[in-house]
């Protein structure tokens, strides 16, 4: 059987070591904070607030639903 392929990128929680910047909000997120690192490739990930990240969560959700049920409704070609 072939191995399923994911939609969602690679991403972990983390706690932040040193002060970095939300990749999305440019705010600070200071150290010993929770934050989403986001893999785009083996060498390069951004850095997101929790704030940012509900919110990418939440858009990515409604984005995924609204995809299952346009696979669920009958032929639209």
């Amino acid at each position: 059987m072939p191995k399923i392929k994911r939609l969602l990128k690679r991403c972990e929680i983390e706690l932040a070591k040193r002060v970095r910047t939300c990749r999305s909000t440019k705010k600070s997120i200071l150290k010993d904070t929770k934050c989403v690192v986001v893999y785009d490739s083996q060498y390069k990930k951004h850095t997101y607030s929790s704030e940012a990240a509900f919110k990418m969560i939440q858009k990515a959700r409604k984005d995924l639903d609204e995809l299952e049920q346009l696979l669920d409704e009958p032929d639209l070609f």
